[in-house]
């Protein structure tokens, strides 16, 4: 019986040098945040297995910017302006000392309320999931401006 050697994490300039490859388009300013479109198989195959959807940058300090929010570039307009409504729930309970498992819980409940809206809502394209996903979380006091 073999054992495999778990492959190695990347060297800080690695993770430096895959992030920045990982930006395939910038779709606009959220809050406090840049909201980029990456490469997710990118991010996974190079940087973090567990990246699915999207990420912001207090769920994975290592490699996501401090002003940024990583949404998979493979999602679909809908799945990315419900994806930018959870990651910004979670950054922002997360900034209020809150942990990471309850965070994620308080984020999957506004990500739901998004997607029950984005049912019968359009969105207008990647951009415009930007601009939905900032009425939503401003209509509900998340962000302000």
């Amino acid at each position: 019986m073999t054992r495999e050697t778990p492959s190695p994490r990347p060297s800080p300039l690695g993770l430096v040098l895959a992030s920045a490859r990982a930006h395939e388009r910038h779709l606009g300013r959220l809050g406090d945040f840049d909201v980029w479109l990456v490469h997710g198989r990118l991010v996974r195959d190079e940087i973090e297995v567990d990246f699915t959807m999207g990420g912001n940058p207090l769920r994975y300090p290592t490699f996501v910017p401090p002003w940024e929010i990583w949404i998979d570039a493979a999602l679909g307009s809908k799945d990315v302006a419900a994806t930018i409504v959870h990651e910004l729930v979670e950054t922002y309970a997360m900034r209020k000392g809150m942990r990471y498992g309850s965070a994620h819980d308080v984020a999957n409940v506004a990500e739901k309320d998004a997607r029950l809206l984005l049912r019968r809502e359009k969105v207008g394209g990647r951009a415009g999931a930007v601009r939905w996903a900032h009425r939503f979380l401003r209509g509900r006091g998340i962000v302000t401006a």
